[in-house]
């Protein structure tokens, strides 16, 4: 899980974009990353993951953000302001995700990120975090890896034709599917202005 914390200013030492921390407990607070390079907004960013990730989740935003004060504090000194904002992920509680992304398994390599990437029969896209060889588990391989598989998509397109393409107009309330190689429509059909397409 992620503590993105938004300061009135930056504190920390600019120039290092992964700030480091071994404290008491290991793995705890140990993990920052500084966003002000990519944002230029004074954002650190603490990550747990594993066990310690679960274990934050159990804790309100109060404790979470006591708890990462008090680690900036040890590195930083008291007189460091209070954060002005604040984003906590509790992705282990997401019915969606339940806290998973992808990791390479002794005896695996990158070769099975290309793998999951691979389309089945040019008909069948993958995207995702564990499809991208560059940045698994991140968001932006996840972002990336969707751009990718849809220039594929395109690319096919544009090849082999093997797809309808569908048309809803913005001037009528019309949908048309066309087969590429006769451009006649072989299905239309009027909608209702309170349908959604």
């Amino acid at each position: 899980n992620k503590v993105y914390l938004k300061f009135p200013q930056i504190f920390w030492d600019e120039k290092f974009e992964q700030i480091a921390y071994m404290g008491e407990r290991v793995g705890e607070w140990c993990d920052w990353l500084n966003f002000a390079p990519y944002i230029g907004e004074p954002v650190l960013m603490a990550f747990h993951g594993g066990a310690k990730g679960y274990a934050i989740e159990e804790l309100s935003d109060d404790e979470i953000i006591a708890g990462a004060m008090k680690t900036l504090r040890v590195m930083y000194g008291d007189s460091i302001p209070e954060p002005e904002g604040y984003v906590i992920t509790r992705w282990g509680n997401d019915p969606f995700a339940f806290g998973s992304y992808s990791h390479v398994p002794p005896f695996a390599s990158g070769e099975d990120y290309d793998a999951l990437f691979e389309p089945v029969d040019d008909v069948l896209f993958f995207a995702g975090e564990a499809a991208s060889r560059e940045y698994p588990a991140t968001v932006h391989g996840a972002y990336l890896s969707g751009v990718a598989a849809a220039d594929e998509i395109a690319l096919k397109l544009t090849e082999f034709h093997k797809v309808a393409i569908c048309v809803k107009s913005r001037y009528s309330n019309s949908i048309s599917i066309s087969a590429p190689s006769s451009q006649s429509p072989i299905f239309s059909n009027s909608i209702s202005p309170n349908n959604s397409f």
